[in-house]
């Protein structure tokens, strides 16, 4: 349901606001389908583990995901060469 999607991701932004990314993370998991708020819940969440929790393994992982499954996503340059400049630290 795009609506409930919506609603979710909104709150995950407010829980990131409110310094609660633990919180935040459980939400943007459970946002799932074919609508665009998946494609962002997963940009959230790579976000949140790389600037946040400081967890760049795991951001790779959703930056990759992201890569694969959206190929053609508006977003696709910033999040290739993230993931470039991540994988060229480890």
């Amino acid at each position: 349901n795009l609506i409930l999607d919506l609603i979710k991701y909104q709150i995950s932004s407010l829980l990131v606001y409110q310094n609660k990314p633990d919180d935040a993370i459980i939400i943007l998991e459970s946002i799932n389908g074919d609508g665009i708020y998946n494609e962002l819940s997963k940009i959230f969440l790579a976000e949140i583990y790389d600037y946040i929790k400081n967890d760049e393994n795991i951001a790779a992982q959703y930056y990759l995901f992201i890569l694969q499954e959206y190929p053609k996503s508006i977003h696709y340059e910033n999040i290739r060469k993230r993931l470039r400049t991540i994988l060229e630290k480890a």
